[in-house]
Order: C-alpha cells, then sequence, then structure tokens
C-alpha cells in the first residue's frame, strides 16, 4: 500500500505498533487477568469496526491489514519493543497520577507496564504523521488511537465482575495523558 512507503521502516514500525501499545497500555492500567480477557475479547468487535468507520483513512486501513496478516500469519505478541533511543525528540508532557501506581504487573510479560513510553511514542508517531502524511490523515490517527483507547478503558470496568463505574479514575487519567500527548481535539 502506497501511504506505507512514504514512512521509513522505523517510523512505520512505531506507528502500526501504536494501536497494540495503546490497548496493552490501557489494560495495564488496572491491571488483572479478567480485564485482559475482557480487552481482547473487544479486539476482534474493534478492528472489524474500524474497518468501516476509518474506511476514508489509508494509514488506518493499511495499519489493519497489516495487524490482520501478521494475525494470519503468527501467534499473538506482545507489542514489539524499539531499542532505547527514540526515535525523535519531542517534548515531554506531564504524567497524570495513575503512573504512581502502574506498578502493576503487567499480565503477560511479567514487568510493569512502561506507560511513559506509550505516551512518548504517542508524541513521536504524532510528529512524524504531521510531516509526512497531512492534517486528515493524521486526525483519523489520533482518533483511531484515542478511540482504541476508550474502548479498552470501556471493556475493563469496574466493580464485581465489571458491573461499576465503566472507567476508573486511573484510567480517565490514561486517557486523558494520551489524549494529551497526541494533541487531540475532539472535533
Amino acid at each position: 500500500m502506497a501511504i506505507k512507503n512514504r514512512f521509513e521502516d522505523r517510523e512505520w514500525k512505531l506507528l502500526s505498533s501504536l494501536p497494540a501499545w495503546t490497548a496493552m497500555g490501557i489494560l495495564a492500567v488496572e491491571g488483572g487477568i479478567i480485564n485482559y480477557i475482557r480487552g481482547f475479547v473487544e479486539i476482534g468487535k474493534m478492528i472489524e469496526n474500524f474497518q468501516r468507520e476509518f474506511s476514508g483513512s489509508q494509514l488506518i486501513m493499511t495499519i489493519l491489514a497489516d495487524y490482520n496478516s501478521k494475525k494470519d500469519n503468527s501467534v499473538r505478541q506482545e507489542p514489539e519493543q524499539f531499542n532505547d533511543e527514540d526515535i525523535y525528540q519531542v517534548e515531554e508532557t506531564e504524567a497524570g497520577e495513575y503512573t504512581q501506581n502502574i506498578s502493576e504487573m503487567n499480565i503477560i510479560s511479567g514487568k510493569p507496564f512502561p506507560m511513559s513510553e506509550l505516551l512518548q511514542k504517542c508524541r513521536q508517531a504524532v510528529f512524524i504523521a504531521e510531516s509526512k502524511i497531512g492534517v486528515d490523515e493524521t486526525s483519523a490517527f489520533k482518533k483511531f488511537i484515542v478511540k482504541i483507547a476508550e474502548i479498552m478503558a470501556n471493556a475493563s470496568g469496574s466493580g464485581f465482575l465489571g458491573l461499576g463505574e465503566r472507567l476508573s479514575p486511573k484510567e480517565k487519567d490514561a486517557i486523558r495523558d494520551i489524549k494529551k500527548a497526541l494533541n487531540f481535539e475532539q472535533a
């Protein structure tokens, strides 16, 4: 797909892995096997809905196609890890209070989820997208990432058996910080 050719390999790797990073980041905020199960059940429905909702975005359709081809050809994996160097240096933003409590173990890897790294990747992705694909595609990409965060947070729920308030204060903080890192402005 032609849009993929506009990016260096490491830029594409960042853009195409950010949806998985976002989903894992939101699920890790509250932690717990039940939240992960609920989140992963939501992924199939989410992708199908995104293919309809974002059909006008070449970037998102290419990311979804890449995801589907990887899913069909391999076992599910955690988001790819990058080396310690940042692709681009972008301004840091203040993290929410939830980061103080994010020491819960990531159920899959056994390590704490690096929320600050997710926020840095959001800032880098916006910088890359704005410089290479224009305002409309970048706006759609930001909305796509925010929707992933919101859907994952709503899938997990709070309270006994997920019957409590849909978003915990920590999830609300995480979504707010993701929106801030993306410089997301609701239309």
